[in-house]
């Protein structure tokens, strides 16, 4: 099971009840989980899971939002964080660029065809 700690005084306690269950259950299970709920509510439901679709457009919405700003983050975080001194800096450099220039072709590749 899950241990918190405590801010406070460092103390370790389990979480107890329905949020330490949901807790001790590891992530990739609950996504299944809630895939298959979800699935099973729209077999079920069938038509009258129209009214619900604009949920998902807003939520697919905020994620694409995010996603950008949520990688450059990540990416600025390991580079800045990264113990990388002389030659290897500049090769990194490079395969940054380098990385970044298929993908934007990949991209604009894909939007064009599409």
């Amino acid at each position: 099971m899950i241990e918190q700690t405590n801010i406070l005084d460092g103390s370790k306690q389990k979480p107890r009840g329905l949020l330490g269950l949901y807790r001790s259950i590891p992530l990739y299970l609950r996504i299944l989980i809630a895939m298959t709920i979800g699935v099973a509510l729209g077999l079920a439901l069938g038509e009258h899971t129209e009214q619900l679709k604009w949920v998902s457009r807003i939520v697919l919405r905020i994620l694409g939002a995010l996603a950008p700003a949520l990688i450059l983050v990540a990416v600025m975080d390991a580079i800045l964080n990264a113990n990388i001194k002389g030659r290897s800096a500049g090769k990194m450099a490079f395969l940054l660029l380098l990385n970044t220039t298929v993908a934007i072709f990949v991209g604009l590749t894909v939007a064009n065809l599409i």
